[in-house]
């Protein structure tokens, strides 16, 4: 080989080194820099994807508990102990539908807070977990409502207890907004 030849062969090889480090330092990582910003943007889309149908199942649950009317949300009767029993038989339904056994349901002082009246019980019991909000559940999306005042919960641990999930203690004041027949809160 001549030096021409070796010369234009080390000048080749010059400018492959040339175009390697170029590909290796400045195209490569440019190129592994975008598809992150591809697959971030792409999950950034399913994010906003996931908060629109959020957003929109709240903003449809709020419009129909706008719609309803206060009375709807009221418990209603002629008498303080035929509501009282239609509550207490609605948190049996509820407590029964779920596995729980009371151990006790106390009937709290009527209290009138501002527009209406209250009626509230005690209630107490020991459930497992998953027994324990489904009855939550039940009560929380009660039609009249039955709001949850106070809760106290306290695992119970019993040697050789094999259950899957914990069992609790639960004491738990319902409150029931009451609108008797006659028109009075």
């Amino acid at each position: 080989m001549t030096h021409g030849h070796l010369s234009r062969l080390a000048a080749i090889g010059l400018l492959g080194l040339v175009l390697g480090s170029f590909w290796a330092l400045a195209i490569q990582p440019l190129g592994e820099w975008r598809q992150a910003q591809l697959t971030e943007l792409e999950r950034t889309k399913l994010e906003i994807e996931r908060l629109t149908l959020a957003t929109a199942r709240l903003e449809a649950e709020r419009d129909s508990l706008q719609g309803e009317t206060t009375i709807s949300k009221l418990w209603d009767g002629t008498q303080p102990g035929e509501i009282s029993a239609r509550i207490q038989s609605h948190l049996n339904d509820a407590a029964s539908e779920s596995g729980i056994s009371f151990r006790s349901i106390t009937p709290l002082p009527p209290r009138s807070a501002g527009t209406y009246t209250s009626f509230g019980f005690r209630l107490e019991f020991e459930a497992g977990l998953g027994q324990l909000a489904r009855f939550l559940q039940d009560v929380e999306y009660a039609a009249p409502a039955l709001p949850v005042e106070r809760a106290t919960l306290r695992r119970v641990i019993r040697p050789g207890d094999r259950s899957e999930q914990p069992i609790v203690f639960a004491q738990i004041d319902i409150v029931a907004p009451v609108l008797t027949n006659d028109g009075n809160l």
